[in-house]
């Protein structure tokens, strides 16, 4: 594979430079929102593919989509910045995302094992589907609480060493 040209790693660096020069306040306030909308989404997904025995299969690829994301985006940092993008990926990258990987299994076996239990009901009702909220709230708080990470840590992280 060839090498990306410097200046594109220079402007995602001088991106996340000038992000950061706009206001600590104000950037952690927009990345936080950003990651509870996205987890929101998640959380919403999961949910819709637990509802039928047909589609809860699909559970398995929310965790699989965030390791190959998380993959991809350290490779690439280790690849244009070396050390410093090895650092960034095992203290701002690793972390978080290990632990968003293991609560998307988990969220994956929850929303299985209630669709195979609705299923073996034969509770097919609205308020059967609600059975599953409980469990994706707390879900949910668990990536919020993580989002946090991602929100403070990994912009501070960023902008030291690069």
């Amino acid at each position: 594979m060839s090498k990306l040209p410097t200046e594109d790693v220079s402007s995602l660096a001088a991106f996340f430079t000038s992000s950061a020069e706009q206001g600590r306040g104000a950037a952690f306030v927009s990345v936080y929102k950003r990651c509870l909308l996205d987890n929101l989404k998640i959380i919403v997904v999961f949910f819709i593919l637990s509802l039928t025995l047909y589609t809860c299969w699909l559970c398995y690829a929310l965790p699989l989509l965030k390791g190959f994301t998380a993959g991809f985006t350290a490779m690439f940092l280790i690849k244009n910045y070396g050390v410093h993008g090895l650092v960034y990926t095992l203290l701002g990258i690793l972390p978080s995302s290990l632990i968003q990987i293991l609560v998307r299994v988990f969220a994956t076996v929850v929303c299985i094992n209630f669709s195979h239990d609705r299923m073996k009901r034969r509770d097919l009702g609205a308020r059967a589907a609600l059975g599953i909220t409980p469990s994706l709230a707390v879900v949910y708080g668990i990536m919020a609480v993580f989002s946090l990470y991602d929100a403070l840590v990994a912009p501070t992280l960023f902008k030291t060493l690069f």
